[in-house]
């Protein structure tokens, strides 16, 4: 076990209670689990109670190449062994964690299509998936997933992830409401955004959240005076006079939140 389950309580606890929007969440989870379990890759389904029988999941793939998603919604999503798994749990009040080995055998999953032309042209092939709850009902589904060189999970990588789960279910949720609260910009505020360049959006994005220009050249590796440049020029294009105001004005729904949010 690369770290005890109260060291990764600890990791995952105060950004957990800090992130805003599914997106950062994922980020956030999949930082902190990624490195310690070894998972090169992620997925994450999200199950809300308004969704209709027959229709297509939000899925979200960390760190898979672009076009799994797309492939995923368009022709996988129906056979995907974890949505029956799921649907089981949803009748199953404790928490639980399942390896894709234990719902398809070996043989059976290196024939199936999905794996061959999903999971394996991507370098996936061991997952570890947790279902996550509120009240009692399924909310969501977050899948670790390792490569064959990476290696299989083991049973206590499994118990570890089934003990992280309530934690886990809290900051999606948190996350989830953080993001509702969040103020709705105009279209011509939406407009001045979409004038920036796609790295002075992410250096304002950075900005908004509270990280310093050093904090922020450390992040996109790159020099504070660069960052300061960038900040400058993201201000000047919408209209606000320094790094306060732009939060400011991003507080009051003038400007989208973080772009990678």
């Amino acid at each position: 076990m690369r770290m005890r389950a109260s060291g990764l309580i600890r990791a995952l606890t105060e950004p957990m209670h800090e992130v805003t929007g599914v997106p950062a969440f994922l980020r956030c989870g999949v930082e902190v689990l990624g490195e310690a379990m070894g998972a090169s890759k992620a997925v994450f389904s999200e199950r809300p109670a308004a969704a209709r029988h027959g229709e297509a999941p939000t899925v979200h793939f960390v760190h898979w190449p672009d076009w799994c998603a797309a492939q995923y919604r368009g022709r996988h999503w129906r056979e995907d062994p974890l949505r029956r798994w799921l649907a089981g749990a949803q009748a199953c009040r404790a928490a639980d964690a399942v390896l894709l080995s234990e719902l398809v055998p070996a043989r059976q999953l290196t024939r199936a299509d999905y794996y061959q032309s999903l999971m394996a042209p991507a370098g996936a092939r061991h997952v570890l998936s947790v279902a996550l709850r509120e009240g009692g009902r399924v909310t969501g589904a977050l899948s670790l997933v390792r490569s064959a060189q990476e290696g299989a999970f083991r049973p206590h990588e499994r118990e570890l992830l089934a003990t992280l789960a309530p934690l886990l279910a809290l900051g999606y949720r948190l996350a989830r409401e953080r993001a509702a609260r969040e103020p709705v910009a105009s279209p011509a505020d939406v407009a001045r955004w979409q004038r920036l360049s796609p790295r002075e959006r992410e250096v304002a994005g950075h900005a908004m959240r509270g990280e310093s220009n050093k904090q922020i050249a450390r992040r996109l590796a790159t020099s504070p005076w660069t960052v300061k440049k960038q900040l400058r020029a993201a201000c000047d294009k919408l209209g606000v006079p320094n790094r306060a105001a732009l939060g400011a004005c991003h507080a009051a729904g003038g400007v989208p939140p973080d772009p990678h949010a």
